[in-house]
């Protein structure tokens, strides 16, 4: 999300030690490139050290908080990994690594050769550019998803290349909720938010708000023009990611998870 911002808007972290120099310089690199502000978290040897550089709200001037959250994007895709992975390791679920051509193998690597939904015209035509404007809090059902990515041609056959595609993952998701009965947030919930204390951290569905303390998000819709106008684009409906890329985090949560995914690897 970019946007220019003037140079007294962007102060530096006041949280600032020298053997994190180089990552608070990289920071204050990225602001005075035009994102608003941005924000990082390293846990070492029992040390937490938090950076950041800009502002949270272009309107008024608030400064990054380690404490914000954020809509992490794909990095929800690691989320529903694990969680597959969980079930698949359970007998009890019964659940399938044939999948006969497309495996969960191939879904969770990216190696299916399915075609990313968000590359259709028609989609993109809709919820992305100028147009997201009018059809923020529109959404779409995992099944509607598929459905466009069903009307291309596969890229491959399956295992045959890698090509990332969000398709995979709305299909992982789809894999959970036809194994536990439940949803994938209910899922997430129950085997990792809770069992980790992860308290900024939630699986929005189709809420288009941020809970807590957070940044406001910001984008030029993809206009191709550094005079571009700065859209505030912090609400809308995420369910268009949905299992691929919904989920909102902290700094400390998403640590705290790659940490324990680590350990279990």
């Amino acid at each position: 999300m970019t946007a220019a911002v003037p140079a007294s808007a962007a102060p530096r972290a006041t949280s600032h030690h020298s053997t994190h120099s180089a990552t608070q310089d990289a920071l204050d690199a990225i602001t005075r490139g035009g994102t608003p502000g941005v924000l990082a978290r390293a846990d070492r040897a029992g040390e937490v050290w938090h950076g950041t550089s800009g502002v949270a709200d272009l309107r008024t001037g608030r400064p990054r908080l380690p404490r914000d959250r954020f809509r992490i994007g794909s990095l929800t895709k690691p989320f529903i990994a694990t969680v597959v992975l969980q079930l698949a390791a359970e007998p009890v679920y019964g659940l399938s690594i044939d999948g006969r051509r497309i495996t969960l193998r191939r879904l969770l690597q990216h190696t299916s050769g399915l075609y990313d939904y968000i590359d259709d015209d028609g989609f993109r035509a809709t919820f992305t550019g100028p147009a997201f404007l009018s059809h923020r809090y529109d959404g779409a059902t995992p099944e509607e998803l598929v459905r466009t990515d069903l009307a291309h041609e596969p890229l491959f056959d399956p295992g045959d290349g890698w090509s990332y595609s969000n398709t995979n993952y709305i299909l992982a998701g789809m894999v959970i909720e036809k194994a536990t009965g439940n949803s994938y947030a209910t899922a997430v919930e129950r085997r990792i938010i809770r069992p980790l204390g992860l308290r900024g951290t939630t699986v929005p569905g189709t809420s288009s708000s941020v809970p807590g303390p957070h940044g406001r998000h910001y984008s030029k819709l993809y206009v191709d023009d550094p005079a571009a106008r700065v859209h505030d684009i912090t609400d809308f409906n995420p369910s268009v990611s949905g299992a691929s890329g919904e989920i909102i985090s902290t700094t400390r949560d998403l640590n705290t998870f790659i940490r324990a995914a680590g350990r279990t690897a």
